[in-house]
C-alpha cells in the first residue's frame, strides 16, 4: 500500500468519504469551488473527526494555464 494521497478531481464526495473511512490521505482538486462547495468537503472532515487543510495558490494566469494541461 502507498503512503501517497488519493487525488479527487471532480465531485465525488462519497469516494472521499470511503478512502478516508479506509485512512487514507485525501487531496481534492477543486479549481475555482465556490464557499458553499467547499464546505460540503470540510463537512466529511468534520463528520469523520479528521482535520483538513486548504490551500489557496495566488500565482499569474500563465502559470494556471500550464498547470491545467
Amino acid at each position: 500500500e502507498s503512503d501517497k494521497p488519493y487525488l479527487i478531481t471532480g465531485c465525488r464526495l462519497g469516494e472521499c468519504k470511503r478512502t478516508l473511512k479506509a485512512e487514507k490521505s485525501v487531496v481534492v482538486d477543486l479549481l475555482s469551488g465556490t464557499k458553499a462547495h467547499r464546505e460540503k468537503w470540510l463537512l466529511i472532515a468534520k463528520d469523520l473527526k479528521l482535520p483538513a487543510r486548504c490551500l489557496f495558490f495566488d500565482v499569474d494566469e500563465e502559470t494556471c494555464v500550464h498547470n491545467n494541461l
